[in-house]
């Protein structure tokens, strides 16, 4: 009968029925000179002569189609549902999660193994400007969160541009070279800038999570960053750290997993904010994953890739 309850509808008090308080899909004027909806006010008729509104008696019971308020309503409807359109199109795609640190330090190299489960060198060819993905992690209580993931360029010739992503980020990754010393001194500039860009924007950076990852752990022979020096660091800037290898895999969902669990102990993030079915992102790159013991284990579906 009715399409839309008036109590949760934001509608003109004329489309909804004085007798079904909801909005008239089927609208008709009575003898009395208001609209009903028609099987509510048929009904009615069939066992009083009386106006439902003025209790006066009614000469007839003819009723005659509203069309033009049929179409109002129609009309309305429709542009009720396109501002919802509208603002869901505004909404953020998921919590934002920015990936940071010099150039070669392996930032695409860990969204391309999380995203395929697979490494390759191509892969590991510089940044130009800011690459966007998508990632769905499931967190400890069973719900699933979705990251949009920005893998910003480690070049100092796209720095300035790449900082305007730092805004609204919820976590970030930071990454460094185990056997690079010179990509782990730029740790502090990276940390610099963002908690710079962070309070210009005036969030500081307390309101978001900071993960130290140590890239390419599978050359430890190589290591010129000891895993001491790295942990003082982060626990000096209150930050996580954690070690990977996108070659082999190691702890690369580990990495993410750091920093949705970061983002939860703060509240930086609840599934009445943040929580996005992949149905909700398809213009986005989706990327689900969850951690198994083994990679053959690991569940991973995509819809798109990084660009």
């Amino acid at each position: 009968m009715a399409n839309t309850s008036a109590s949760n509808a934001d509608v003109p008090p004329s489309f909804v029925c004085p007798l079904t308080l909801e909005v008239m899909s089927d609208p008709v004027t009575a003898a009395d000179g208001h609209s009903y909806e028609h099987e509510a006010i048929a009904k009615w008729l069939q066992s009083s002569s009386l106006s439902p509104l003025t209790g006066q008696r009614l000469q007839h019971k003819h009723l005659t189609r509203s069309h033009a308020l049929r179409n109002a309503i129609q009309e309305h409807e429709q542009a009720q549902a396109r501002a919802r359109k509208r603002a869901a199109q505004r909404q953020p795609s998921g919590i934002k999660v920015i990936l940071l640190g010099d150039s070669n330090v392996g930032k695409t190299s860990l969204v391309h193994r999380v995203k395929e489960n697979t490494f390759t060198a191509s892969a590991s060819q510089p940044t130009i400007g800011c690459s966007f993905c998508t990632h769905v992690v499931t967190a400890p209580s069973g719900e699933r969160l979705t990251l949009a993931i920005w893998d910003t360029a480690g070049q100092e010739k796209y720095r300035s541009f790449t900082r305007q992503y730092f805004r609204g980020a919820q976590a970030a990754l930071l990454l460094y070279d185990i056997t690079s010393q010179a990509s782990f001194d730029g740790v502090q500039r990276w940390m610099a800038e963002l908690d710079a860009e962070l309070t210009t924007a005036g969030s500081g950076r307390g309101g978001c999570g900071v993960v130290l990852v140590g890239s390419k752990v599978d050359r430890l022979g190589e290591r010129q960053v000891a895993l001491e020096t790295a942990r003082e660091l982060a626990k000096a800037h209150g930050a996580e750290h954690i070690e990977c290898s996108s070659k082999d895999g190691t702890n690369c969902e580990a990495a993410f997993e750091a920093a949705t669990r970061l983002m939860l102990e703060r509240g930086l993030c609840s599934s009445s904010t943040s929580l996005r079915s992949t149905s909700n992102l398809q213009s986005s790159s989706a990327l689900l994953s969850q951690t198994r013991s083994s990679p053959g284990d690991r569940r991973v579906g995509s819809a798109g890739c990084c660009a």
